[in-house]
């Protein structure tokens, strides 16, 4: 498994190529953020009931940080 990073802050994606990553021998799967469901979590690691505000997605088009989750591939 391999997790892509961004290495932008502030970004937005407008479109990610799997082409070329999907041929490669032996990748099974190759998730983006419209792969994946559009439920929102913390990450504050508290239990139930959490008062930090839901605001995470699993994989989002909007890159907050340097190192945020651009896309997971797996093989």
């Amino acid at each position: 498994m391999k997790v892509l990073r961004s290495p932008h802050a502030h970004a937005i994606i407008d479109e990610i190529n799997t082409t070329v990553a999907s041929k490669v021998p032996g990748i099974e799967a190759i998730y983006t953020y419209k792969d994946v469901p559009q439920k929102r979590f913390t990450c504050a690691g508290q239990t139930y009931p959490e008062p930090s505000p839901y605001d995470r997605l699993i994989l989002d088009s909007r890159l907050r940080f340097v190192g945020d989750t651009v896309a997971i591939v797996a093989g």
